[in-house]
């Protein structure tokens, strides 16, 4: 296997460059979340429409503007597109949804449990940018963030409380406070 890489940098957003954490690696790729919450955004605009993660505002978000313009075409190159799982919720029979194929995605309830061993871990602040931009935060500046499975029900999806407990409940779709961590996949 090549060198463990724990951080790194890799394309920009709103002119800082996005500082990334590596949650799995192999031979051939790496797993990347980014280190701080990026931007503020609801996860599917519409608040009376029942939503999955493949038919999510967000999702077209991440692998549109956020994919263009993140990413120069030299790094695009090296991103590779993935299926990413409809994960259903443990609690909860909400349709998840189809599975998707996706440049960038956000985490589902077991990939948050399987590659953060801790709420400490789990726990994220946000950028300057996602700040002014409404980020909602907590006494000590950690806030909450989007995972793709669903909630208790198709309004809600399942979030990272800002003390890095998972809410299986979830959190209202349209909430505009709530934060988004994007994973890619990237080749070695």
């Amino acid at each position: 296997m090549t060198d463990h890489i724990d951080y790194m940098d890799y394309g920009t957003y709103k002119g800082a460059p996005i500082h990334w954490r590596v949650l799995k690696q192999d031979d051939n790729a790496l797993l990347m979340i980014t280190d701080q919450i990026i931007e503020t955004l609801p996860y599917n605009s519409d608040e009376k429409q029942e939503t999955t993660w493949e038919r999510s505002t967000l999702r077209k978000w991440l692998n549109g503007e956020f994919y263009r313009t993140a990413f120069t075409v030299e790094e695009k190159a090296d991103i590779i597109a993935c299926d990413v799982q409809a994960e259903g919720n443990p609690l909860y029979s909400t349709d998840p949804g189809r599975t998707t194929n996706d440049s960038v995605f956000i985490l589902s309830i077991a990939q948050v449990e399987q590659l953060f061993k801790s709420s400490d871990q789990r726990s994220a602040t946000g950028t300057p940018h996602a700040v002014e931009n409404g980020l909602f935060e907590d006494n000590r500046h950690q806030s909450w963030w989007w995972l793709r499975s669903p909630g208790k029900h198709g309004l809600a999806t399942a979030s990272v409380h800002s003390n890095g407990t998972v809410l299986t409940h979830g959190i209202p779709v349209f909430y505009s406070s709530g934060g988004v961590r994007p994973c890619i996949w990237l080749r070695r």
